[in-house]
């Protein structure tokens, strides 16, 4: 069952210029140094903004299950070998037991990404007698 939902749209040229003036500290805001493999760098503005639209979907769409909104280094933005975004929420997250599903996509001078939550549900214990 879909619990939560989120939305975001980014400027690239609003990405370009952070990168442009202060690259190191906004990359640390945003992200974990695993999230960079070697075929990243500052050029590749559309990537990292759809990554920072993916960030921005994901804690609008966990806003109903925590009473303090997710940081952008408690989400984990990878890529599965056919491309597509996978979200990782690290583990001081403060939130279990949640799929979620990102969708990133690019369109001329901005990046959309819409994220989806659902809960997984527990396990129940079976006693047996």
């Amino acid at each position: 069952m879909l619990e939560g939902i989120g939305i975001d749209i980014v400027q690239n040229a609003r990405i370009k210029l952070l990168l442009k003036k202060h690259p190191r500290v906004f990359l640390q805001k945003f992200f974990h140094d695993s999230e960079f493999g070697e075929n990243w760098n500052t050029a590749q503005v559309e990537r990292i903004a759809g990554r920072v639209a993916a960030k921005e979907a994901v804690i609008k769409a966990t806003s109903g299950f925590v009473a303090q909104p997710l940081s952008f280094l408690d989400i984990r933005v990878e890529e599965l070998a056919n491309g597509a975004p996978r979200i990782t929420l690290m583990p001081k997250s403060r939130l279990q037991n949640v799929r979620i599903f990102v969708s990133i996509s690019h369109a001329g001078a901005y990046a959309v990404a819409m994220a989806f939550c659902q809960k997984i549900p527990k396990q129940r214990k079976v006693l047996r007698t």
